[in-house]
């Protein structure tokens, strides 16, 4: 009898956990889930250029039935096309997830993005690659946008909406509804109503005298101290200007160049004694473990640009020589003449500019820069010898660094300078507090 009692509590178990997994199995086929299609195909026309949406697979998905899973119930792939005739065009826009109805619980529903830009053309909606839960508010995905003069340039995006598997009990969210479309609107230039940082400086040049920013090939601060005092990466940066496409390769974008208050070391400008700046051991370290141990606050705000290289063979030359050498083409032989990266160093004519032209006559050159009311008069100046980022054309081994004395020289690469990391941000960068004195330096966000 007792082992009769055992064998039948024994089969009440298993039929038990039979049933239980048989009712799971008909919960989770009542879930139910859908993305239906308020999106359409359209084109966007803007005074620069048209944007072309495209949703590949029709208006819509719908997902029905849905059970938990590692895998999204739901993908949505689009793209986004650019056209435009006109060389400094800007076009942008914003993708945003339209919550039409959601009766899961809060984080239930979770999505990511995948994005590529198809075109190598201006900039994407950065990807979203850890699931993000979605609860009753419509989500603003990103802004995207193209630049210049272009054809049909192509963005691509995967949306993926997941149901995903929690290895715990979901009972909860049977039989709910999820409707939601993809919304692709023009965007405007928010720098046009937010306080962007590359506007501000710009407004500053209606007052030269007081502001200390003047429009001189770039918008720059000139002077003893100006205030363009910077907190960035929890350190003290100082803004050298704002400048165009013509610096720094970014189609019709102002960019806000940055420089850091100190040195950060010595080092020489390529330990191998060269002067290619692509292959130098100082662009690499720069580039490299430098640029990784910025913080990512900051680091998110770094815009990846075109470095000019262009150098010249006399240093006896005055700073508007130096301009337009910097940015040129003439080189030492086999030298790149641009070079794509986040850090950099400043030019000399970034040192030059820095001196005001009523105390430094712009025919000085660079090599007389120790007279008084040019090295003494400006900020760049810290008294000590630093490198830039030009080599010298004539010669395979030397660029051109400010030496401690004020003046502009030439010296070979191997020789070990003080180094001031520079870097453009990007366009987007906002102003969120400060007023950019030593002691309430700008403090910087993205719109």
């Amino acid at each position: 009898m007792d082992l009769l009692t055992k064998i039948n509590k024994i089969l009440l178990v298993i039929i038990t956990i039979t049933v239980f997994f048989f009712l799971v199995g008909i919960a989770y086929a009542y879930f139910t889930a859908d993305i239906t299609g308020a999106e359409i195909d359209k084109t966007i026309t803007m005074n620069s250029g048209e944007m072309d949406i495209v949703f590949n697979g029709g208006d819509g998905i719908t997902a029905s039935k849905i059970e938990p899973s590692y895998e999204p119930f739901a993908s949505k792939e689009f793209t986004v096309a650019g056209t435009s005739a006109i060389t400094t065009a800007v076009m942008r826009y914003e993708i945003t997830l339209i919550i039409d109805e959601n009766t899961f619980t809060e984080g239930a529903i979770s999505y990511t993005l995948t994005s590529t830009n198809t075109a190598n053309n201006g900039s994407i909606v950065n990807s979203i690659l850890d699931r993000t839960g979605i609860g009753t508010n419509d989500i603003v995905l990103g802004n995207g946008k193209f630049l210049g003069e272009t054809n049909s340039a192509t963005h691509t995006y995967v949306l993926d909406v997941y149901f995903y598997e929690t290895g715990e009990n979901q009972f909860e969210d049977m039989n709910k509804t999820f409707k939601a479309h993809v919304g692709i609107e023009n965007y405007l230039d928010p720098c046009l109503t937010e306080n962007c940082l590359n506007n501000h400086i710009i407004s500053l040049a209606d007052n030269s005298l007081e502001t200390g920013v003047y429009d001189e090939n770039g918008y720059r601060y000139e002077g003893i101290d100006p205030n363009n005092y910077v907190t960035f990466n929890n350190e003290t940066w100082r803004i050298i200007g704002v400048f165009d496409d013509y610096t720094h390769g970014i189609t019709g974008e102002n960019l806000v160049k940055l420089i850091k208050a100190d040195s950060i070391g010595n080092y020489a400008w390529d330990s191998g004694s060269v002067n290619n700046w692509n292959t130098s051991s100082l662009k690499t370290y720069l580039n490299g473990d430098y640029y990784t141990s910025i913080n990512q606050a900051s680091k998110s705000l770094i815009e990846n640009v075109t470095w000019k290289l262009g150098g010249l063979e006399e240093f006896d030359s005055p700073v508007s020589i130096f301009y337009v050498a910097e940015r040129g083409t003439t080189v030492y032989s086999g030298n790149p003449t641009t070079e794509k990266g986040y850090v950099g160093l400043m030019y000399p004519s970034d040192y030059a500019y820095a001196s005001l032209s009523s105390t430094c006559a712009r025919t000085t050159n660079l090599s007389a820069y120790n007279k008084p009311g040019c090295y003494n008069q400006n900020w760049l100046y810290l008294g000590t010898s630093e490198w830039t980022i030009t080599p010298h054309s004539g010669y395979s081994d030397s660029a051109f660094l400010v030496f401690s004395v004020g003046i502009g020289y030439d010296s070979n690469t191997f020789y070990s300078a003080g180094v001031r990391p520079s870097l453009y941000l990007k366009s987007s960068t906002t102003i969120i507090d400060g007023n950019g004195t030593a002691d309430n330096p700008y403090v910087l966000g993205e719109y």
